[in-house]
């Protein structure tokens, strides 16, 4: 699921990317129209980056219910352990922060 909402996060992202990439690639494009560009991809950015991770965590818990694919993640808490003997338990997360 780590991995599936990580490229939920850069798709959106990578395409005005490459967008803007392959118009600043165009031979004969003047200065003021690649300078019009990368204003753009820089406003896209600097908008974005407060809810675009929301949003893609959003996206894709929605997307791994629909294929079946479980939605925890592969890391766990190690809790630190209080007495010499005692054994440590670890304890799932889930991608919302709460435990099942």
């Amino acid at each position: 699921m780590c991995d599936f909402s990580f490229l939920c996060l850069w798709n959106h992202v990578l395409k005005e990317v490459n967008h803007v990439r392959q118009c600043l690639q165009i031979l004969g494009i003047s200065s003021e129209k690649s300078v019009i560009k990368m204003r753009s991809l820089k406003v896209f950015l600097k908008d974005k980056r407060n809810y675009r991770v929301e949003e893609a965590l959003i996206f894709a818990e929605e997307t791994c219910e629909e294929i079946g694919i479980p939605v925890v993640k592969r890391r766990t808490v190690r809790r630190k352990k209080i007495i010499p003997r005692e054994k440590a338990a670890d304890e799932l997360l889930t991608l919302s922060g709460k435990n099942n």
